[in-house]
């Protein structure tokens, strides 16, 4: 099996720096429970940056987003579905908004605006943290 998600490291500037979104779904098993950027499965017809659109709109209310162009960043592994093994791939990009107010859907329970350091101690995996870190160093030389 294969699944694909699309999101984006969301972020805003307040004053001198920059804040990035993220959002907590809580534990429904010993891997749920995390801290992530939003992003969501893509649907028929969508392109990635169309889901990835749809995907901050639904699990944070943010309408108003501006997709950084040069920055596409693609994870994956491996997990357990159903009894089967399943590739997934999720894809980020950069995406600025100015909107700070949060209206989180069902699917999470709490967001933070945090820096980057403070994001790389609440993400709980290494590729998702290769991810910020790859957003901090593309919107330092690009901002």
């Amino acid at each position: 099996m294969k699944e694909v998600s699309c999101g984006a490291v969301v972020f805003r500037r307040e004053a001198q720096e920059i804040k990035i979104l993220l959002l907590f779904r809580k534990a429904h098993d010993q891997y749920a429970a995390l801290w992530d950027c939003p992003r969501g499965h893509i649907e028929t017809g969508e392109t990635e940056e169309q889901t990835a659109r749809r995907e901050v709109q639904e699990e944070t209310g943010i309408t108003n987003l501006k997709i950084l162009p040069k920055f596409r960043e693609s994870i994956d592994w491996f997990y357990m579905k159903y009894g089967k093994r399943t590739f997934k791939q999720a894809i980020y990009y950069c995406a600025e908004t100015k909107e700070e107010k949060i209206i989180l859907s069902s699917e999470h329970q709490d967001y933070k605006w945090v820096s980057f350091e403070e994001a790389l101690t609440l993400v709980k995996f290494p590729n998702t943290k290769q991810v910020l870190k790859k957003a901090q160093i593309f919107l330092q030389s690009s901002l």
